[in-house]
Protein backbone atom coordinates (compact mmCIF):
# COMPACT_ATOMS: atom_id res chain seq x y z
CA UNK A 1 0.00 0.00 0.00
CA UNK A 2 2.94 2.29 0.58
CA UNK A 3 1.58 3.84 3.75
CA UNK A 4 2.24 3.93 7.47
CA UNK A 5 -0.84 3.92 9.71
CA UNK A 6 -1.46 4.91 13.33
CA UNK A 7 -4.37 3.97 15.57
CA UNK A 8 -6.21 6.85 17.23
CA UNK A 9 -6.92 6.91 20.95
CA UNK A 10 -10.29 7.96 22.41
CA UNK A 11 -9.16 11.58 22.86
CA UNK A 12 -8.13 11.92 19.21
CA UNK A 13 -11.29 10.21 17.96
CA UNK A 14 -13.38 12.71 19.90
CA UNK A 15 -11.29 15.62 18.64
CA UNK A 16 -11.83 14.56 15.03
CA UNK A 17 -15.51 13.74 15.56
CA UNK A 18 -15.34 10.07 14.57
CA UNK A 19 -16.25 6.89 16.43
CA UNK A 20 -13.40 4.82 15.01
CA UNK A 21 -10.50 5.20 12.65
CA UNK A 22 -6.85 4.80 11.75
CA UNK A 23 -4.80 7.75 10.56
CA UNK A 24 -2.50 7.71 7.53
CA UNK A 25 0.79 9.01 8.93
CA UNK A 26 2.97 8.74 5.82
CA UNK A 27 2.47 7.91 2.15
CA UNK A 28 5.18 6.63 -0.15
CA UNK A 29 4.89 8.00 -3.68
CA UNK A 30 5.55 4.50 -5.01
CA UNK A 31 2.67 2.95 -3.04
CA UNK A 32 -0.80 2.19 -4.35
CA UNK A 33 -2.56 4.78 -2.20
CA UNK A 34 -0.44 7.62 -3.55
CA UNK A 35 -0.39 6.36 -7.15
CA UNK A 36 -4.09 5.50 -7.54
CA UNK A 37 -5.85 7.98 -5.24
CA UNK A 38 -5.63 11.63 -4.20
CA UNK A 39 -5.36 10.60 -0.53
CA UNK A 40 -3.17 12.84 1.61
CA UNK A 41 -1.23 12.19 4.79
CA UNK A 42 -3.40 12.80 7.85
CA UNK A 43 -6.48 11.14 6.32
CA UNK A 44 -8.46 9.11 8.85
CA UNK A 45 -9.72 5.81 7.46
CA UNK A 46 -13.00 4.92 9.15
CA UNK A 47 -14.05 2.00 6.93
CA UNK A 48 -12.74 -0.27 4.19
CA UNK A 49 -15.36 -1.92 2.00
CA UNK A 50 -18.01 -0.73 4.46
CA UNK A 51 -16.34 -2.52 7.40
CA UNK A 52 -15.39 -0.30 10.35
CA UNK A 53 -11.66 0.17 10.94
CA UNK A 54 -10.52 0.55 14.55
CA UNK A 55 -6.91 -0.67 14.53
CA UNK A 56 -3.94 -0.92 12.19
CA UNK A 57 -4.54 -4.69 12.24
CA UNK A 58 -8.06 -4.04 10.87
CA UNK A 59 -6.54 -2.18 7.91
CA UNK A 60 -4.06 -4.98 7.27
CA UNK A 61 -6.77 -7.64 7.55
CA UNK A 62 -9.14 -5.80 5.20
CA UNK A 63 -6.46 -5.41 2.52
CA UNK A 64 -4.58 -8.69 2.93
CA UNK A 65 -5.11 -10.98 -0.03
CA UNK A 66 -7.72 -8.64 -1.47
CA UNK A 67 -8.44 -8.91 -5.19
CA UNK A 68 -10.52 -6.47 -7.19
CA UNK A 69 -11.83 -3.12 -6.07
CA UNK A 70 -11.40 -1.52 -2.66
CA UNK A 71 -13.46 1.35 -1.23
CA UNK A 72 -11.89 3.39 1.56
CA UNK A 73 -14.08 5.82 3.53
CA UNK A 74 -12.90 8.46 5.94
CA UNK A 75 -12.40 12.09 6.89
CA UNK A 76 -9.70 14.72 6.99
CA UNK A 77 -9.03 16.47 10.31
CA UNK A 78 -10.73 19.85 10.33
CA UNK A 79 -13.26 18.99 7.60
CA UNK A 80 -16.78 17.71 8.14
CA UNK A 81 -17.23 15.97 4.78
CA UNK A 82 -16.68 12.26 4.26
CA UNK A 83 -14.27 11.28 1.51
CA UNK A 84 -14.18 8.09 -0.52
CA UNK A 85 -11.29 6.54 -2.41
CA UNK A 86 -11.69 3.58 -4.71
CA UNK A 87 -8.94 1.64 -6.46
CA UNK A 88 -8.10 -1.83 -7.70
CA UNK A 89 -5.76 -4.25 -6.04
Amino acid sequence: MGAEFEALDAKMLKKYGVENGVQVKTLSQSGKLARYTDMQEGFIITAIDRQAVKTVADVEKALSGKNGGVLIEGVYPGYSNKYYYGFGM
